[in-house]
């Protein structure tokens, strides 16, 4: 008797396989969001804050979210919300990559001689 008999579909095993993936980013980006802020910042305050807000986005959106997926299908909802997850941490980290300021700190302001 096969043990990988339904690992066998090639379809079963690319879906499989791209939950994986988009399983495993997801997590690092509640991780790494978070771990970001506080090392750009050295402020376990703000890294609080980042995390809280996480959690409270997905606390809002959760439910309107799975109703919207209900109505429009899962294909385009799906597309939509891995495009905006993937903006998000570009906005936050694309700044920070080519040196400029910090997105998670105040705007500087300049004192006068």
């Amino acid at each position: 008797m096969r043990r990988l008999g339904l690992l066998a579909d090639r379809r079963l095993a690319a879906l499989l396989a791209a939950e994986v993936v988009s399983t495993t980013g997801s997590q690092m980006i509640w991780l790494a969001l978070p771990w970001f802020v506080l090392v750009t910042t050295g402020s376990p305050a703000r890294t609080g804050f980042v995390a809280a807000a996480e959690v409270a986005g997905a606390a809002l959106f959760g439910l309107p979210g799975g109703s919207l997926l209900a109505r429009l299908g899962a294909r385009p909802e799906l597309l939509g919300e891995e495009e905006h997850v993937g903006g998000r941490a570009n906005a936050l980290l694309l700044p920070s990559a080519h040196g400029g300021r910090d997105p998670c700190s105040p705007p500087s302001r300049r004192r006068r001689p």
